[in-house]
This record gives structure tokens, C-alpha cells and sequence, in this order.
């Protein structure tokens, strides 16, 4: 089910999507991170992508750098990688 809830929320905050809900996305990535305790950095990249959409850029970039984080020492390095690279972008919107 939490994959599911991952799935959905990081769906419901593309834009262009027919479903974009930031808010929605936001609620379903906030109580799946809260059940998993931030310890699964694909939530984590999850919650951040959907501050982002949500407009807040500046807390995207510092949990998604906590999600690289966390995948680094799960030893997860390409999905490190892709997360670091979203933080550039979260980023760069943050100081626009």
C-alpha cells in the first residue's frame, strides 16, 4: 500500500497531469513519510518533489538533500545521484 500512496502522490504533483493536486499530493507524501519515519529516501525524493509543486522550493531542496543523504548510506548511489540532480533544480526555483 505505501507504494501505491507513493505512486499517487508523486502523480497528483506533476504538473500537466490531469490529476495535479499539489495539496493533495503533499497530505498523502507527508503521512507516508511520517508512517515510515523519513527512512526511505524514495518517499523522501517523493515529499520533496511534492513541496516543490506545492511551491515551496526552499524545504524541497533540504528534504531531497536529506534523501540523498539517507540513500547514500543505504548504499542506493544512482538513486542519490537522481535526487542531487532534483536539488539543483528545487534549488534554483528557491532563489528565483
Amino acid at each position: 500500500i505505501q507504494v501505491i500512496q507513493n505512486n499517487l502522490a508523486r502523480l497528483l504533483s506533476q504538473k500537466g497531469s490531469a490529476a495535479f493536486s499539489p495539496e493533495e499530493a503533499l497530505a498523502l507524501a507527508t503521512k507516508l513519510n511520517e508512517k515510515t519515519k523519513n527512512k526511505n529516501p524514495v518517499y523522501l525524493d517523493t515529499l520533496a518533489a511534492t513541496l516543490h509543486a506545492a511551491g515551496n522550493s526552499t524545504r524541497a531542496a533540504k528534504t531531497a538533500r536529506t534523501a540523498v543523504d539517507l540513500a547514500i548510506r543505504k548504499s542506493m548511489l544512482p538513486l542519490a545521484k537522481a535526487i542531487s540532480d532534483q536539488v539543483l533544480i528545487y534549488e534554483a526555483a528557491a532563489n528565483q
